[in-house]
This record gives C-alpha cells, structure tokens and sequence, in this order.
C-alpha cells in the first residue's frame, strides 16, 4: 500500500514549520524533533477503546430525590422559570 505525501504544506503544531514529508512531520512530533522537548501524540493514529456505560443506581437515585427536592421548594432552573 502506498501512502502518499502531503499536496500542500502542513503546519506543525510542536514547532510551527511547515512539511510537506510525513515523515519529517512525524520527526517534529518526537522530542528530539522540536524544541519543547517533548513527545506529542498524532491524533488519529491511535485505536480507541470502548466503554460499556455502567449506571450508578445509587448515583441516580440521588440525582432523582434533588430534583425533585428542588421543583417542590420551587428551586427552578432559570430556563423553567421563564416558562411559568
């Protein structure tokens, strides 16, 4: 598979010069490539990793007793509040 160059110059972020190399680009983004000295991450490259979304039951509950707690004290938000 061949991965092409750059068609137009792309600026770096670690050190502001323009590349039209992947290659040189990847070079800035290592700490020995720029001038903070430190090793930046090259978004996209990376796999994510999912997370199944656990409820917290107890979490949920409380949230629940507050808002309630808050529409019979008639602590609104100011979106609501406009409403009436």
């Amino acid at each position: 598979m061949l991965i092409k160059d750059f068609d137009e110059p792309v600026q770096s972020a670690a050190d502001g010069k323009f590349y039209t190399s992947k290659a040189a680009l990847a070079k800035s983004h290592k700490a020995s490539g720029n001038p903070h000295g430190i090793d930046f991450i090259e978004l996209g490259n990376e796999q994510p990793t999912f997370q199944d979304y656990v409820p917290d039951a107890k979490q949920r509950r409380e949230d629940m007793k507050e808002t309630l707690r808050d529409v019979v004290t008639g602590n609104l938000p100011p979106e609501i509040a406009a409403i009436q």
